[in-house]
């Protein structure tokens, strides 16, 4: 399966891996991504660049883990700029970040149909 946004490689060794719980675990990275994005946003409104930092420092750890290379360096990008406290084009980084995890999630998806 020829992915864009999905190291195939790293999610064909995890569906191997949880065999049976394979969809489960996509299903719960999907509801992370959700409550993890808004926790971005919020930290961006209010400047909390310490929530800011840790909660990008979470979601790449955990799509790193998924195989979303681009979208965990994405999120690097953020990190970086929350522990430096120069938050510059920040709204647009956000943007890229909620727009790559779309992709992720529909290359995911048709993964989780072919289990």
């Amino acid at each position: 399966m020829a992915n864009e946004h999905i190291d195939a490689i790293i999610l064909a060794d995890l569906k191997d891996v949880m065999e049976a719980d394979f969809n489960r675990l996509i299903t719960i990275y999907f509801e992370d991504v959700s409550l993890r994005l808004e926790a971005l946003h919020q930290s961006l409104l209010t400047h909390d660049l310490a929530a800011l930092c840790k909660t990008a420092h979470s979601l790449k750890g955990s799509s790193s883990n998924i195989g979303a290379p681009r979208l965990a360096e994405l999120l690097q990008k953020m990190e970086d700029m929350a522990k430096q406290g120069t938050l510059q084009d920040e709204t647009l980084l956000l943007q890229k970040i909620q727009d790559e995890c779309q992709l992720v999630r529909v290359e995911l998806m048709q993964w989780m149909q072919s289990a």
